[in-house]
């Protein structure tokens, strides 16, 4: 599995003989780290390439030591990158690449700075007895016979990394974890792995940080002889180097090139490897890699979680493609919709997207669950000498699952005319107050959702017959089992709601006991957050 990480580190030492001309002179009240920012936003990269390891267990690679030393090169550039320093090195120990990475928290001390880590390198499993199988990077030192040693685990190279003070840092990690490819695996771990069912573990990712993967989970990443480099790193420096800029504001960013990595990674390995990111951005991607912003761009909605894959989103009703992915829209209020294969709406929303702005499809599936509706219908009984269906108002509290909905609803109700009651007729007056909830399954057909389940009510019906003043008077209060359908219209943030239920109903009237059926409908409006 390879992955991506944005890290700057940059070292600057005297080495036996040299002399530093005119060191720095401590003055009070500013810092070594200041003076070295100059004020203004530092751009750092730590390129790390190993291609040669001690333990002839790893074989040797071809352009791991290219590949970093071509996207140093790249970014260093005056006409790309424009990165104040871009560091080449081969880590021989985890002590090393530790302290490199540790190291930038000096060199780009502020959080406007952008800091780039990139690892191109071997990677395993490690077995580890209380986390089981993780992910790691391998050194020219580590040995198969002690990974946990020897190597770097991904998710303490990721600890170390999120510490860094920069808000605008990415890590690659052009490694994999799969067996095949730029990775190996003991023989103890591939035994260990071929018992699991699922994926291979995937290391967590924290908000600080943009993880952009060059394979999968269980596949490889490969090395090209007739690209001279690792495939993914290959088409991401030419996103760097052709400016292909998505999103049209004259700079390129991380998550731009890595779109770009994706899709011809992609098609060049015909499917065998597809490149994954994991981010956490707020507002606009501010890991710009090439170019400079020179104007409002575009917003980009992204997806690249693996529960989005294979979902299409659709923007104001027209398909835009599948997830993984990202996708340029226009800025302004957009509907969005993420359906399945067989059609089906799994989420949606209309959400506003200013320019520059990245909005996770991720969160549509996290957002406006709830949902409170006014309704207005009729209740009737299904029996004679009742009365005239009740005038009702139904006030509806839901929450939506995945594939159940539940509610909770309180309903009051009144009418007013005369029966047929020992050959006369008689003024009656039907007064009702109902508390219910229910749960319903769910399906729904685009913005339409369609649910049909349970539903109890608690109902206190008031009756009154003759003159107001001299009338006689009953009340009944009983728990009423029932069944409900529904159909509601998704419309943004607001929706048209349509309720029957049905609900069975023991009452003793004018001293004969009846089974009655109550039976309503109801329609309105609701708004969903």
């Amino acid at each position: 599995m390879r992955r991506l990480v944005l890290a700057a580190l940059l070292f600057s030492c005297a080495t036996p003989g040299e002399r530093e001309k005119g060191p720095l002179v401590p003055v009070k009240g500013v810092t070594i780290e200041q003076v070295i920012g100059g004020g203004h936003a530092r751009r750092i990269a730590l390129l790390v390439g190993v291609d040669h390891y001690d333990d002839p267990f790893w074989p040797a690679l071809s352009f791991a030591e290219k590949d970093a030393g071509d996207l140093a090169a790249t970014l260093k550039s005056p006409e790309i990158g424009r990165f104040d320093e871009a560091r080449v090195i081969t880590a021989s120990s985890r002590a090393q690449l530790i302290e490199a990475i540790d190291g930038l928290a000096r060199l780009a001390p502020n959080p406007d700075d952008v800091v780039l880590v990139y690892v191109s390198s071997h990677g395993t499993l490690a077995d580890d007895r209380k986390d089981g199988l993780v992910p790691t990077v391998v050194l020219r030192d580590t040995r198969s016979n002690a990974l946990l040693e020897t190597g770097v685990r991904v998710a303490e190279l990721i600890r170390h990394f999120d510490r860094l003070p920069s808000e605008r840092k990415a890590l690659i990690l052009a490694t994999c974890h799969s067996g095949t490819g730029k990775s190996l695996l003991p023989p103890d771990v591939a035994t260990e792995l071929g018992r699991l069912k699922g994926p291979a573990p995937i290391e967590s990712v924290s908000s600080a940080s943009l993880v952009l993967s060059a394979a999968s989970a269980g596949q490889a990443a490969r090395e090209d002889d007739r690209l001279g480099n690792d495939v993914y790193t290959h088409f991401f420096i030419e996103a760097l180097r052709e400016r292909i800029d998505a999103n049209g504001d004259g700079a390129v960013s991380a998550t731009e090139a890595h779109e770009v990595a994706r899709e011809k990674t992609y098609a060049f390995t015909e499917g065998r490897q597809v490149p994954t990111v994991h981010a956490a951005i707020t507002g606009s991607d501010p890991i710009i890699l090439a170019g400079a912003i020179e104007r409002a761009g575009r917003p980009v909605i992204a997806g690249h979680a693996e529960r989005l894959a294979g979902l299409a989103l659709y923007v104001d009703g027209r398909n835009k493609g599948a997830f993984p992915g990202e996708f340029v829209v226009e800025p302004g209020e957009h509907d969005l919709a993420l359906v399945a294969k067989d059609g089906s709406v799994i989420a949606s929303d209309a959400r506003d997207l200013s320019p520059n702005a990245i909005f996770a499809a991720e969160s549509l599936l996290a957002t406006r669950r709830w949902s409170a509706a006014v309704r207005v219908g009729a209740l009737g009984f299904a029996a004679g000498n009742i009365g005239d269906p009740l005038l009702m108002v139904d006030v509806a509290l839901s929450r939506r699952g995945d594939t159940f909905d539940a509610s909770i609803d309180v309903a009051t109700g009144h009418s007013s005319a005369p029966i047929m009651l020992g050959g006369r007729a008689v003024d009656q007056r039907l007064t009702l107050l109902s508390f219910g909830g229910g749960v319903a399954l769910t399906q729904s057909f685009g913005p339409l959702r369609l649910s049909v389940g349970p539903h109890l009510m608690y109902l206190v019906l008031l009756r009154s017959v003759g003159p107001a003043a001299l009338g006689e008077s009953q009340a009944v209060g009983t728990m009423l089992p029932g069944i409900e359908l529904g159909a509601s219209l998704d419309a943004g943030r607001w929706i048209i709601d349509l309720r029957a239920r049905g609900h069975y109903l023991p009452l003793v009237l004018d001293d004969e006991v009846r089974s009655l059926a109550a039976l309503s409908i109801t329609a309105g409006t609701g708004y969903r957050w």
